[in-house]
């Protein structure tokens, strides 16, 4: 993992979090497969380090608001539309998503690709926060995240397919 800035390093100490950690995954693993996700070998090293997390983010200029996101992807799961995921998500990114997390206070289901590539997805939403889970740790930590622009169906589209 690439080298954290120190406001993520305290951030996710205060979490819980230390280097090396290791975790066992094996229930966040049964969960994802029931669910029909795709348990890739890149989303169980992520959750072998970060699974269980859950980190709040103060919002800047904001002291009082909190932006929290967790990395249980067992709640995240039983939370989630695997359908939105499976049907549309996969198609706009064009990749098979796993689900690893919430964010924005459980509003977006944290998502990764068999690459490591981390997405947050809402509705018709879908934002990108890098291309390995330690880069989409540091863009939720700084509140970062790129939208994704619509594929190949449009959120419409998919709504209306018989």
């Amino acid at each position: 993992m690439a080298a954290l800035s120190p406001r993520t390093y305290t951030m996710l100490t205060q979490a819980g979090w230390y280097p090396g950690r290791q975790i066992d995954t094996r229930t966040y693993e049964h969960t994802l497969q029931a669910k029909g996700y795709p348990v890739h070998p890149v989303v169980v090293e992520f959750l072998r380090e970060f699974g269980g997390l859950s980190v709040s983010v103060e919002i800047e200029d904001q002291s009082y608001l909190y932006k929290l996101f967790h990395f249980n992807a067992e709640l995240a799961a039983k939370a989630s539309l695997s359908s939105i995921i499976n049907d549309y998500y996969n198609i706009r990114v064009g990749a098979h998503l796993c689900v690893i997390g919430e964010a924005r206070n459980d509003h977006l289901t944290l998502l990764m690709d068999s690459t490591g590539h981390v997405y947050g997805g809402i509705d018709d939403t879908l934002a990108y926060f890098g291309e390995s889970g330690g880069t989409a740790v540091e863009e939720l930590c700084s509140g970062v995240g790129e939208l994704v622009p619509e594929g190949p169906i449009t959120y419409e589209d998919w709504l209306n397919q018989d």
